[in-house]
């Protein structure tokens, strides 16, 4: 996958698509979701929002506001836990942060 690219301050916003191993939508609704950003360091950047939307199969959407967020290459993954207890990790990827040119107000 390659580098998701964002602007500081933009909201940062994606839906991600979840399938099993044969390509299957995954019935994520029993499902635990988290995600987090991360620099190279490991430090905490942000903690996302995450929703699965109402009546799919395998969406999850992802969010926050970047306004604190350095500029530079992040990194993301997501946690699901299984109603079983099972916890499973997306891939990584990165996120590149740039800084904005258009600054409203000033």
């Amino acid at each position: 996958m390659s580098a998701v690219q964002v602007k500081a301050g933009q909201t940062f916003q994606i839906a991600c698509t979840i399938t099993a191993d044969d390509g299957a939508l995954i019935d994520l609704s029993d499902y635990a979701i988290n995600a987090q950003i991360r620099d190279a360091l490991g430090n905490l950047v942000s903690q996302l929002f995450t929703r699965k939307p109402a009546n799919t199969m395998g969406i999850v959407n992802i969010w926050s506001e970047t306004q604190s967020w350095p500029l530079g290459r992040l990194f993301c993954d997501l946690q699901f836990i299984r109603p079983d207890g099972v916890i499973q990790f997306s891939e990584t990827f990165s996120i590149v942060v740039s800084a904005s040119v258009t600054h409203m107000g000033v």
